[in-house]
């Protein structure tokens, strides 16, 4: 693995847990401290870095900087060919719900962040990511005429067509059943066992999974969050580099040259300062930074 690849997989999992700091930027700064104190800049931009579909590199640097392109196109040229067949079971199913005077409609498919966001805020969703934010969820509503139906029991004989023709149903999830929800994987593991580049985008939510699985086995609630137990052990398995940073921030470290470099910003930036022989990583956007302990 390259040191690029490292610092973007590090940042990537803790550049959003603390910071207030929101807006978009344009390049990431990376400097790595040797032994002698010398700083070794690098600085990647998506000028100097495009997109390409067989660099890690390059897709992962384009989904940090900015991070304005709606998650499911940023990736379409990874998921199409299966956006396809999502697509056309979603088809099928609309066509084969005989169930008249009833019919079926899509209510919700691509899902922003944004919106994302807002439904984990309100507890209308558990996910900080969803598979709708990927384009392989659905959200099915029942109609008569232009009456909508909020639940009954047609929902289920929805989820069991659904489930025939091989889609997997909302209404069969523990702990949070959501009768008019379909969607192409089971769960998110299996999404990124099936496309692992994908993991990128989970790993700064990475403390929230493991805090909500944690409190879950406190409150012996641990039959409820097997999904999330699966997604956590896949992103270990996926970047297991990341389990070499700790889990909480650490007090600055000792480094007279960091603390001149921090007097002597003048403007918002997003850097990443790696000292390896004092195993420490030092992330900064904005105006704020963070220490966390590297193995």
């Amino acid at each position: 693995m390259t040191s690029l690849l490292y610092m973007l997989l590090l940042f990537a999992q803790v550049k959003d847990v603390h910071f207030s700091y929101k807006e978009p930027f344009s390049r990431i700064e990376i400097a790595t401290i040797d032994s002698a104190d010398q700083w070794h800049w690098q600085y990647i931009d998506t000028l100097n870095t495009p997109k390409s579909a067989e660099n890690l590199n390059s897709l992962y640097v384009n989904r940090l900087i900015g991070m304005q392109v709606p998650l499911h196109q940023y990736w379409d040229f990874y998921l199409d060919s299966t956006h396809r067949k999502f697509k056309i079971l979603s088809d099928s199913l609309l066509k084969n719900f005989p169930h008249r005077p009833y019919h079926l409609r899509y209510v919700s498919e691509f899902r922003s962040l944004e919106k994302q966001a807002n439904l984990l805020q309100k507890g209308k969703s558990k996910l900080p990511l969803s598979l709708h934010n990927f384009g392989f969820a659905l959200d099915v509503g029942i109609y008569r005429g232009k009456r909508y139906l909020r639940r009954g029991p047609l929902y289920t004989k929805m989820g069991e067509k659904a489930k025939e023709i091989g889609l997997f149903w909302g209404g069969d999830f523990v702990g949070f059943p959501d009768p008019g929800h379909i969607q192409y994987f089971s769960n998110t593991a299996h999404f990124i066992t099936q496309f692992p580049k994908v993991g990128f985008e989970f790993l700064r939510f990475k403390k929230l999974f493991e805090d909500n699985y944690y409190s879950a086995m406190f409150h012996g609630r641990e039959a409820f969050v097997q999904d999330t137990k699966q997604l956590i052990d896949v992103l270990d398995q996926t970047f297991p580099e990341t389990k070499r940073i700790s889990q909480y921030a650490i007090t600055f470290p000792e480094s007279d040259s960091l603390r001149k470099w921090l007097s002597e910003l003048k403007q918002p930036t997003s850097a990443i300062v790696y000292h390896p022989s004092a195993h420490w990583i030092y992330i900064h956007k904005g105006f704020q930074g963070y220490f966390w302990q590297v193995q």
